[in-house]
């Protein structure tokens, strides 16, 4: 089988690491940026990939493909998808590792060529990147959840044997698209940073310095979300099932002690009033201009009311128009 893998951050080398463990498949990469080397390693002994072949131009790698798995972020998928569609061939797999707010709706209005889709609500790995090109950190999940156009049992199988964990099919994409993972969970974060005055501090840990003022809100969001989640009667977890929680001082800890994010730092730079979140940092185009809108939208067609939900995004979005 020729995968080829689009992007070239912290998800796409972990899958250029640890999907061809068996040495049965053909690596492609399409990215533009350099890769010190065609080898990538990882802290996990049986994670050590190879590239077969990489590109900037997709008319050298897509039109070879079976399977096209997108890494890139939210944001810019659609105009990805744009660029390679000319490319990719009838009966070929395309998915999005994660596939929020919409991308079995961009597939299949920029693909005109029959083919089947997929989209998980999470990534399957929890990866950083050490050596750009070279290697990564990588921490396994045991399962994640994916929706599947058709041909499901069959695609599960493939993934469950690329991916080496557990595969549970949704029900629909609408179950992906609604994700009250990054786009509640990082926003809630950001959100909290604000109001709070804490950017002067300059270097700050997105988890490790948790607050329970956060958890508040996020979990405020996420019971408007779960009203979505209801009515519409979809197989998402709330966000206190996903954390085994009960409240908000149990997420906080809970939050605080995944030792897998310990390390993460949110991108601050110099600002017009001092230092400031890096608004073109993918928390903000990805995580709330593309994801979190969409939830707040689609609760508007549902007529939901969504007070918290709406009170953050519009706090942040005024943040990054203003800067204050």
């Amino acid at each position: 089988m020729n995968i080829t893998i689009v992007g070239s951050g912290n998800i796409a080398h972990a899958l250029i690491a640890c999907l061809n463990l068996e040495k049965t498949d053909n690596i492609f990469v399409l990215t533009s940026k350099v890769f010190d080397s065609d080898i990538i390693k990882t802290n996990l002994e049986q994670c050590k990939g190879s590239i077969d072949a990489i590109s900037n131009n997709p008319s050298e790698v897509i039109p070879k493909s079976d399977l096209i798995i997108l890494t890139v972020p939210a944001h810019i998928r659609k105009s990805v998808i744009s660029k390679i569609s000319p490319f990719i061939r009838s009966g070929s797999i395309i998915g999005s590792f994660p596939g929020v707010a919409g991308f079995n709706e961009e597939v299949e209005e920029l693909i005109k060529v029959d083919v089947n889709i997929f989209a998980s609500q999470r990534v399957p790995y929890i990866a950083r990147i050490q050596r750009k090109g070279s290697l990564v950190n990588v921490d396994k999940k045991n399962e994640i959840y994916v929706a599947i156009k058709h041909n499901r049992q069959s695609v599960k199988n493939l993934l469950e044997k690329l991916l080496g964990l557990r595969i549970n099919i949704l029900n629909n994409f609408l179950e992906v698209n609604l994700s009250n993972s990054n786009p509640i969970l990082h926003s809630a974060r950001l959100y909290d940073i604000i109001t709070n005055s804490q950017t002067d501090k300059g270097d700050i840990y997105f988890y490790k310095e948790w607050a329970d003022s956060a958890s508040k809100i996020l979990l405020a969001m996420d019971d408007e979300f779960m009203q979505i989640v209801k009515q519409q009667k979809l197989n998402i977890k709330s966000l206190k099932e996903h954390y085994a929680v009960a409240n908000y001082n149990e997420m906080t800890q809970k939050i605080k002690s995944i030792k897998s994010f310990q390390n993460i730092r949110i991108p601050t730079i110099e600002g017009v009033h001092g230092n400031m979140l890096d608004i073109s940092s993918r928390y903000f185009t990805e995580d709330i201009d593309k994801s979190l809108y969409y939830i707040k939208e689609y609760a508007k067609i549902k007529s939901i009311d969504t007070p918290n939900i709406d009170k953050v995004f519009n706090r942040l979005k005024k943040y990054k128009d203003s800067g204050i």
